[in-house]
């Protein structure tokens, strides 16, 4: 099998790849970032702003792409052929709005409070919030029902309009079962294992086998956030 034949298969049986590769960008660019903006002058007023809230779109695209991107390719095979990647696209454009709206809250809340760079206790904090809400009751039953997909019309705008309010709800979906992770991202930005480590649980816990439904809200993704929490403080040589 030929190269080309390969990427072709991979293409129409996973036209969700280029999600994937969106998310890697955006990965690479965070670690770019972090590497060369180290020792440079900060950023203030609007330059601040913009920084902080590009930063978490960056995050956002590198942490919760790769958990959608899955149930994007469920729409993908679900569209008509010759518009699966402009539903995709659509379906995007919600999700991510969803989390462009509640970057910029986070951007206001910790610039507005002076805490745009929190210190080694509030991410640690952040992440115990995170641990004792993942085994929530009411987070384990919208867990559940991540991935269903409510489409109407199949083709012209109002599909269009569909797929970017499918976008939506997952979006608010993910808002309700990954929020807490995120913002405890959001305050420990700078820590790329943090968010490896933090992307992994997320995965696994959404992983599809055998008894998939048991795995939401299981208490061991749980105590992982716990020991990220006492990890971050334990590597802090000021503590």
């Amino acid at each position: 099998m030929t190269a080309t034949v390969f990427a072709r298969r991979i293409a129409v049986r996973h036209p969700e790849t280029w999600v994937y590769g969106i998310a890697a960008w955006g990965a690479v660019v965070l670690v770019a970032h972090s590497t060369y903006s180290k020792g440079a002058r900060p950023a203030n007023g609007v330059g601040l702003w913009a920084g902080a809230w590009s930063g978490w779109m960056l995050m956002v695209f590198a942490m919760m792409l790769p958990v959608v991107a899955p149930q994007a390719g469920r729409l993908a095979h679900r569209s008509l052929w010759h518009r699966r990647h402009r539903a995709m696209g659509a379906f995007l454009l919600g999700y991510l709005a969803v989390w462009a709206v509640l970057g910029l809250v986070i951007v206001a809340v910790l610039n507005g409070t002076g805490h745009a760079h929190p210190s080694t206790p509030a991410v640690a904090a952040a992440l115990v919030a995170a641990a004792a809400w993942q085994t929530a009751g009411p987070r384990s039953r919208v867990l559940r029902r991540c991935g269903t997909l409510r489409l109407g019309a199949a083709r012209g705008h109002a599909a269009d309009q569909d797929c970017v309010a499918a976008g939506w709800r997952a979006g608010g979906q993910c808002l309700i079962t990954c929020g807490p992770v995120m913002a405890a991202m959001a305050v420990g930005h700078h820590h790329l294992l943090l968010m490896a480590g933090l992307l992994i649980l997320l995965l696994t816990e959404r992983a599809r086998g055998p008894n998939s439904a048991r795995r939401a809200g299981r208490p061991f993704e749980a105590w992982s956030l716990a020991a990220f929490a006492a990890i971050t403080v334990l590597a802090d040589p000021t503590w």
